[in-house]
């Protein structure tokens, strides 16, 4: 009996010396102190630089919005020439926006965005989006992608209209699936981009709001653009006998509004550098 009480206290003994000290433990709780607070002030860092990224790129997307100074045909042929065009610059478009009937079932306005075409798992564009779970192999099917028309080739028809030339050139912008992957920060709630291929973009609104600005057939969507300039950010296909030059690029920033009124009504914006 003496041995097992002698044994038992020898254990605590031996366990109260192998344990931390009071000070050891201190100490430890001292760093994980230091460690939560380094990682609270680096979340404030990063958020401090979102919020002035953000804040940057679209003050200068109301500056175009007010000024009106899109990408012309010369910085248009450079950009496709891979000639006198800045990677870190940030070239925009103006895209025209159809309004759809009035949607009363899920109280929203739906618009298409005319010159974006949805290309799901396309081959075409396999070397500039290769899918990132497989090694990359020739043909291989590419990430889901958005082209956005930038210019057609045209002319004047008989009735001093402008159309496309038949068999003429496309300059297009591909970028990712915006509308199924969220790379744009949206600053109003009340938009949502659409996946499916007969509209784009729908606004939750009363149909008397929507009214108000789709009965001028004014609406349009500015587009601001950062462009690959590496050699492999380029591509040329044939679609329906248009000859297409395709370049990669990053969608910086969107403005959806009223080109007569004025007026802003939805805003997107790339928070990532």
């Amino acid at each position: 009996m003496l041995r097992v009480v002698v044994f038992g206290i020898l254990s605590v003994l031996l366990l109260t010396a192998c344990g931390p000290s009071p000070e050891a433990l201190r100490r430890q709780q001292m760093l994980e102190a230091q460690r939560a607070e380094a990682a609270r002030l680096e979340a404030e860092r990063k958020a401090r630089e979102r919020d002035q990224l953000i804040s940057s790129r679209m003050k200068e997307a109301h500056q175009t919005w007010k000024a009106a100074q899109y990408t012309g045909d010369d910085s248009l042929s450079a950009l496709f020439r891979q000639s006198g065009f800045d990677y870190g610059k940030v070239y925009y478009f103006n895209i025209p926006v159809q309004a759809q009937e009035y949607n009363y079932a899920e109280g929203k306005q739906s618009f298409l965005v005319t010159d974006l075409r949805n290309l799901n798992d396309s081959q075409i564009y396999s070397a500039l989006f290769p899918d990132v779970s497989a090694a990359y192999q020739p043909g291989q099917k590419a990430r889901s992608v958005l082209e956005l028309i930038l210019k057609r080739e045209e002319y004047t028809n008989n009735l001093e209209q402008q159309v496309e030339r038949p068999r003429g050139q496309r300059w297009v912008a591909a970028v990712e699936d915006f509308k199924s992957v969220n790379t744009l920060h949206p600053l109003q709630i009340d938009w949502r981009w659409e996946p499916g291929l007969f509209e784009d973009i729908s606004w939750i609104v009363n149909p008397e709001r929507a009214y108000e600005f789709t009965r001028s057939r004014s609406m349009f969507l500015q587009v601001g653009l950062r462009f690959c300039p590496l050699d492999r950010c380029r591509t040329e296909y044939e679609y329906r006998q248009h000859p297409v030059d395709a370049i990669r690029a990053e969608v910086i920033s969107m403005v959806l509004g009223n080109s007569q009124s004025g007026e802003i009504l939805a805003e997107f914006v790339r928070d990532k550098p």
